[in-house]
């Protein structure tokens, strides 16, 4: 019950943030975010490595995401949130498409909390660029 609880949340999280196919490593400039960005996360890797691997892993199938991403939250380098938050955009790390041919972003993002942390995450690149002046 508890593993088909999981696949079924992280279907929900891959639906809505998409999949990752073809993983570009280089910064872009096509969307440069501003100081008013913010994105509402429901999970956030700590580094930079963790969230590329995952998008890697995204690019092949949401089953092989999944269990990465179940390894690393219990390793800790990644987190879920019980309830979405939401995170100042600081950076746009990469640009890949998914395994369904939706474009998605990774982000670097910082907390808007008063106790300062940042990882990072994947969106969908088309939601991203029609909320860039407000929240995503």
């Amino acid at each position: 019950m508890f593993l088909r609880n999981l696949f079924i949340f992280f279907l929900c999280i891959f639906a809505f943030t998409a999949i990752p196919s073809e993983c570009k490593s280089e910064p872009t400039q096509k969307v440069a975010p501003s100081k008013t960005d913010t994105v509402l996360i429901s999970f956030l890797c700590r580094n930079e490595k963790i969230i590329m691997k995952l998008s890697q892993y995204d690019s092949k199938s949401v089953q092989l995401a999944a269990q990465y991403f179940f390894i690393a939250t219990a390793a800790g380098e990644c987190v879920r949130f019980d309830k979405p938050s939401l995170f100042k955009v600081e950076e746009i790390v990469a640009e890949y498409k998914d395994y369904d041919g939706d474009e998605m972003i990774v982000l670097k993002v910082s907390s808007l909390s008063k106790h300062k942390f940042d990882g990072y995450v994947m969106v969908i690149k088309n939601i991203f660029e029609l909320n860039s002046k407000g929240s995503v």
